[in-house]
């Protein structure tokens, strides 16, 4: 799993490698067209203050027309097409009218993180920007960006097919004690035996005996507890026979331990150990081997696979 975490991780680097430059485009971007927004923003200010003094000068020679009882006609302070003079109340509601106008767009301007000071300006960005999903899906990769990427995708989806194998392969098949079975056995799960079967077995993983088989053993690793085999077992990697074991037939694997009775060749392309209690009628072969003291073995032991046997040492004398 720490492989594999580390492989997302590894996955998340390369996709922030690739969206970097854009990402630094879209800032560059962001920030030329803020700019733009306030130099428009300052162009309407101006403009509203002139507006401003403007309506300031309007609404004054409206006063002094009220008080000398003449007012000019003005299309933006006419009702109805009709000329007629502004009462003070009118006046004021347009005043307002100005000041939320203004205030809307100070509320607006400070949504927009633009500060003003001095005459100066500030912009006030996120200087971390966030890359949302979907941005990361519409950026374009080159062919061999992209093949980098589809490679660690294969990787981890076959990480995580190993893992799922190897959770099923955590529950093996159990022939339960008083089961008898007449018949071979083929299959890649791991079985535990603890009933009786006549038949060969051919297993392409892991098997545990500690009922009776009557037939030839193949598998990846062969556990004996306690079992009577009568056939050979030949094993890929290691076979182990337990103390109370007794096994009628060969053995052929890498590695084997032996703690029980075993009637026939043993040929082991590694190391073999016998252990105390083990009793061997028949020849070993092996690379290396252990004869524990108390061993009982009847039969020739030789190193065949070791890398230097002692013919070719003496040949030289």
């Amino acid at each position: 799993m720490g492989f594999f975490n580390d492989l997302k991780e590894d996955l998340a680097n390369t996709v922030n490698d690739i969206t970097e430059q854009k990402v630094a485009e879209e800032l560059a971007e962001s920030q030329k067209s803020l700019k733009l927004d306030i130099e428009t923003f300052e162009k309407e200010e101006t403009s509203k203050k002139d507006n401003k003094s403007n309506l300031e000068l309007e609404i004054q020679n409206i006063l002094n027309g009220i008080e000398n009882n003449t007012i000019e006609a003005s299309d933006e302070y006419l009702k109805n097409e009709e000329e007629q003079y502004l009462e003070a109340d009118e006046i004021d509601e347009i005043l307002n009218e100005e000041n939320e106008k203004a205030e809307v767009q100070t509320s607006n301007d400070e949504n927009e993180e633009v500060l003003l000071e001095n005459k100066g300006i500030n912009l006030m960005i996120n200087p971390t920007p966030v890359v949302e999903k979907e941005e990361i899906e519409d950026i374009e990769m080159d062919e061999e960006d992209f093949d980098t990427l589809l490679d660690i995708v294969e990787e981890a989806q076959m990480l995580e097919d190993m893992e799922e194998t190897e959770q099923i392969e955590e529950d093996p098949v159990i022939i339960t004690e008083g089961t008898t079975i007449n018949g071979d056995i083929i299959s890649s799960s791991i079985f535990d035996i603890r009933g009786s079967i006549k038949g060969n077995i051919d297993i392409k993983n892991n098997v545990i005996i500690s009922g009776e088989v009557i037939g030839d053993i193949r598998a990846r690793e062969v556990y004996v507890d306690g079992a009577i085999i009568r056939g050979n077992i030949i094993c890929d990697q290691t076979v182990q026979i337990s103390e109370k074991s007794v096994i009628i037939g060969e053995l052929r694997a890498e590695t084997a331990y032996v703690a029980g009775a075993v009637k026939g060749n043993i040929d082991i392309t590694d190391s073999v150990v016998l252990d105390s209690s083990a009793k061997i009628l028949g020849n070993i072969n092996s690379k290396y081997v252990q004869i524990n003291n108390g061993a009982i073995l009847e039969g020739k032991c030789t190193q065949t696979y070791s890398d230097i046997t002692p013919s070719a040492f003496f040949e030289n004398f």
